[in-house]
């Protein structure tokens, strides 16, 4: 950081420089000063993507979420190439632990786990107690065929896990063909976190894997209806479409899949889940709704 601040007090017009200042003040959670330094660069109104995305970060450790996510809207990765002397060795100097973990989950969230596997390797070597960047590399490994090490990697954690370290242990357990194993991780998935969605997926499909037909059911409910809560409709439909396979869907359950259907465009799904509804409640008031939207199409 001292460094950093004596070099860009020099010259403040090389941006490798400042960007190396803002992410050191950062690093040491300096984040009232750094964001004094961000918000000068924005206010040029010359600020390229990546200062929002320092930006983000700032807001967001600062508490102020609404800057957060307008920052994040506009916000972009470094560049590879910089318009600097030294533009081939900042990529390496910007490394800070915190930079380093973001855009690696950056890439791996925007391009895919191939793509991201060298700088998710780096972040763990640099930053190994950042949990979710070991899981992302985990979720890498993995999808490049490399189970064990993928399981492997879960297993060196040194810190606390979290609901995706569960997630993706439940997960790597039932490619592994260890269901007892898959079963106990996704318990503690669920312990954290219940109203994840996805948790619930990846239960359903343990439940299925042991015959638990009627567990599956009550996963898949559950996940349909917290994925409905977040606007993911795709997801909500197929689980409750997956669900009805297992067992019968109340008025309520059934009332979200037309909704789910309705809103993917599926309109002769939706219609012939509204006339289920209706069958066994003629007054329903959500089917009625549900039907005037899909007359108004």
């Amino acid at each position: 950081e001292e460094a950093a601040r004596r070099t860009y007090s020099t010259n403040p017009n090389r941006i490798g420089t400042g960007y190396i200042f803002a992410q050191s003040l950062m690093d040491n959670q300096k984040y009232d000063e750094a964001i004094q330094f961000i918000e000068n660069a924005i206010e040029s109104k010359k600020a390229p993507p990546w200062i929002y995305g320092l930006a983000t970060t700032c807001y967001r450790q600062l508490g102020d979420h609404e800057k957060a996510e307008e920052c994040k809207a506009i916000s972009g990765a470094p560049p590879t190439n910089w318009p600097d002397p030294m533009f081939k060795h900042i990529p390496s100097l910007i490394a800070g632990k915190a930079e380093l973990a973001e855009y690696a989950m950056h890439v791996y969230q925007t391009a895919g786990s191939e793509k991201a596997l060298p700088f998710l390797q780096k972040a763990v070597r640099i930053n190994p107690e950042h949990v979710n960047v070991r899981v992302a590399l985990s979720v890498a490994l993995q999808t490049a065929g490399k189970l064990n090490d993928a399981k492997q990697l879960l297993l060196e954690l040194n810190g606390e896990p979290n609901v995706n370290y569960w997630k993706q242990f439940a997960g790597l357990s039932l490619a592994l063909n260890d269901i007892e194993e898959a079963q106990r991780s996704i318990q503690k998935a669920i312990l954290l976190d219940t109203n994840d969605p996805n948790v619930h997926e990846i239960a359903a499909v343990i439940s299925q894997d042991q015959g638990e037909h009627e567990a599956a059911f009550e996963h898949l409910v559950k996940a349909g209806h917290l994925f409905l809560d977040k606007n993911m409709f795709d997801k909500a439909e197929t689980s409750l479409a997956l669900a009805s396979t297992h067992g019968d869907l109340s008025v309520i359950d059934l009332g979200a899949l037309a909704t789910a259907q309705l809103s993917n465009g599926n309109e002769l799904q939706a219609k012939i889940s509204i006339e289920k509804i209706l069958l066994i409640d003629a007054g329903n008031e959500v089917a009625l709704e549900l039907q005037e939207r899909l007359i108004a199409k």
